[in-house]
Order: structure tokens, then sequence, then C-alpha cells
């Protein structure tokens, strides 16, 4: 791809030779002839001058620096995440219902959808548009889910759940499990009924085998932008605010309220 027609697709100015061929987007340890890379900091800036890249994303103040034709970007990092979603499109199985899916007669799934096979899909689910829906997912009854909806293989979404739009599930995740509420009673344990419910808002993302239990009464709740990396818990009747990142193997017990951009990192609890 031409730098001009790269430039074009991005909306970014760019200064320098617009015919130079981009072939890959490169980190900018590996950058070399054909690469794109980026620079948002003013620390690598004296990589500017040295690197065999064939362009680099750049703050307008650094692009002086540079040896090689660049894009100028406000926010270099969000410029070169476009780059790499044109380069590696994201994975979009093509639009139909396998035949070993199972959907229930009731079930209303939204136009240009994609349903894996050995789906199912219970009673009263409502899924919008543009569904991808990969093979070995199980959605209960009673769930609703807006456009746009990603869910890899083996995603468990419990009944009566509520999804957002744009909302992707990475395979293994679990919506909806009970909570864990057991009480004492005459030398043994009982299992408190976990009746409430589980939403999630628009926008969010939960990684590959993490757990969003659902309330004891009321709704666990995550608003729009969370994102959940593996292997997170969110325990019954949470509350996470707007924005929010979890990293690998965070934990939150029942009823924990988070306001919104808090990031916890790996392991914390």
């Amino acid at each position: 791809m031409k730098l001009r027609e790269l430039a074009s697709k991005l909306g970014r100015e760019f200064h320098g030779d617009g015919e130079v061929d981009i072939l890959l987007p490169a980190p900018i340890e590996a950058a070399g002839p054909g690469t794109i890379i980026f620079v948002a900091n003013e620390k690598y800036a004296p990589m500017l001058e040295t690197t065999s890249a064939a362009c680099v994303i750049v703050l307008e103040q650094l692009a002086a620096r540079a040896k090689c034709p660049v894009l100028i970007s406000p926010n270099p990092y969000f410029d070169f995440s476009r780059v790499l979603e044109i380069f590696f499109p994201p994975l979009k199985p093509a639009p139909g219902i396998d035949p070993t899916a199972r959907i229930a007669p009731d079930a209303t799934v939204g136009e240009n959808a994609s349903i894996g096979a050995l789906t199912v899909i219970g009673g009263g689910v409502r899924i919008g548009k543009n569904a991808a829906i990969h093979p070995h997912a199980v959605i209960y009854p009673g769930v609703t889910i807006g456009d746009d909806f990603v869910c890899h293989s083996h995603v468990s979404i419990r009944e009566g759940a509520s999804i957002g739009n744009r909302v992707t599930l990475l395979s293994g995740a679990v919506i909806g499990a009970d909570g864990f509420g057991f009480g004492e009673h005459e030398g043994g344990l009982f299992k408190i009924p976990q009746v409430g419910t589980v939403v999630i808002e628009d926008d969010v993302e939960i990684g590959s085998n993490s757990t969003i239990d659902r309330a004891t009464i009321g709704a666990t709740i995550l608003h729009r932008g969370v994102k959940l990396d593996d292997q997170v818990h969110i325990g019954h009747n949470c509350e996470i605010g707007e924005y929010s990142r979890f990293a690998a193997l965070v934990g939150n017990a029942g009823s924990v309220k988070i306001g919104k951009w808090c990031q916890f990192g790996g392991n914390s609890g």
C-alpha cells in the first residue's frame, strides 16, 4: 500500500514521498524497509534519525527529526492501532447459520448474523444485527444482546443477561454464573438462590475464561467501555464504572463498587 493511500484511509497528513510502499506494521525495534512504526514518546525520538522504516507515525513536534516519510498524528498509538486493523482485519465469518446450530423457535437473530457450528440459542433470546457467534457458544433463554456482538468459541451466557452493542466476549467467558452465596444452618451449608442478572453495557470486552457472576438479587453491572483481561472474576452484585480496566487474574468479591477509568494490575484483588 502506498503511503498516500494509507494516509487517506486514516484521514491524516503526511510529509515526504507519498509513493513509498508500506508493506507491514512493525514494532520500533524491528523496523526495516517497507515497515511502518510509531513514536509517541520523546524518549524514542533519537530513533527517528536512524530508523530504516519506510514511514513513522509521529506527533507533529517530532516530525522534523525523522529521516523518512512521516504520518502526522495527535495520538500515534491510536493511529498505529488503526493501521494494524487495516493490514490485519479482524476475523469476520460469513453471514449464515451453520446447520448444526440449534436456535429456539421463538429466538430472534438480527440480519447479517453468523451463527457457528454447534451453537445453542435458547428460548426468547434477542440478538441484534451483525452478530458473529463462533462455534460451541451457548446462550440460555431470555438473553438480550445488541448490535455488532462478537462471541468467540465456548462462551456461556446464562439466562436473563442483558448485553449492549459492540460487546466482545473471548473464548471461554461465562456471563451470569451463579454468585458465590452460602449460609450456615444446623451444622451444614445452604445455597442462597442467585436470582438476579448481569447487565453489560456498550463497548465492553471480556477476556478468555473470565467470569461475571449474576447478582443474588438485582444486577451485576459492567458499565460502558469496561475492559477485562483473561481470567478475571467479577463477583455477584458488583458495579464496574465506565472504561475501567482489569489485567489478568484480578478478582472482585461480591458487591464491590468501582468508579470510572480505574486500572487494576494483574493478580490484584
